[in-house]
């Protein structure tokens, strides 16, 4: 079984604070809201993403991030990809279709010209109008779940490469053509690695 790194208070100079995910905790930057895998909880690789992706505040001190998380947490900033706290339902429900939506392959608009229209008619008749309004308060619109769906996207992306980095063993690619149904062509890439005990690809 892989090691399960922990969050440590210095982490915050490098402007993060952490959330706790299935047991497991993850570093997600004050700044940005990002939410990276357990195996960036390393100094080396949190100060990278500060440097690369904020760096108008790579040089704020120590003090400075301590009262941005002091606030981040006061005001309950919830994590993206979908990690979010009980107070927020219709957050959590948002990304939830949109992972669906994802698998299903289907246009980002369905979830506000049926998904949401079906999900307040059968609430409406089954719960009355009072729990309507909450499905009601859902983000739901075809920009908001295309941003879901990138930042999912992103998110396994990344463990994927820190799955990749952390294999003890090398890992073997197999690469390949395909084309899709409009005859347009597409690169495969096949990666064999291990991942704790368990050989993935």
């Amino acid at each position: 079984m892989s090691k399960k790194r922990t969050y440590l208070d210095l982490y915050v100079q490098y402007g993060f604070d952490f959330i706790v995910v299935d047991g497991v905790e993850k570093p997600q930057c004050l700044l940005c809201s990002k939410v990276l895998g357990n195996g960036s909880l390393k100094p080396s690789i949190l100060k990278q993403h500060l440097e690369a992706t904020n760096p108008a505040h790579a040089s704020d001190d120590r003090a400075t991030f301590e009262a941005k998380r002091a606030r981040f947490r006061a005001a309950g900033t919830l994590p993206k990809l979908g990690f979010v706290s009980e107070k927020k339902p219709t957050l959590a429900a948002s990304y939830h279709v949109a992972m669906r939506i994802a698998k299903a392959k289907k246009p980002h608009d369905i979830a506000e010209k049926l998904i949401k229209p079906c999900a307040l008619d059968m609430v409406e008749h089954v719960c009355g109008n009072n729990e309507k309004q909450k499905i009601q308060a859902i983000p739901f619109s075809n920009d908001t779940i295309h941003q879901r769906i990138i930042e999912m996207s992103q998110d396994i992306c990344q463990q994927l490469i820190e799955q990749f980095k952390s294999s003890p063993a090398k890992i073997s690619l197999q690469l390949d053509e395909s084309c899709d149904v409009a005859n347009f062509s597409h690169l495969l890439v096949f990666v064999r690695y291990i991942c704790g005990k368990e050989l993935k690809n």
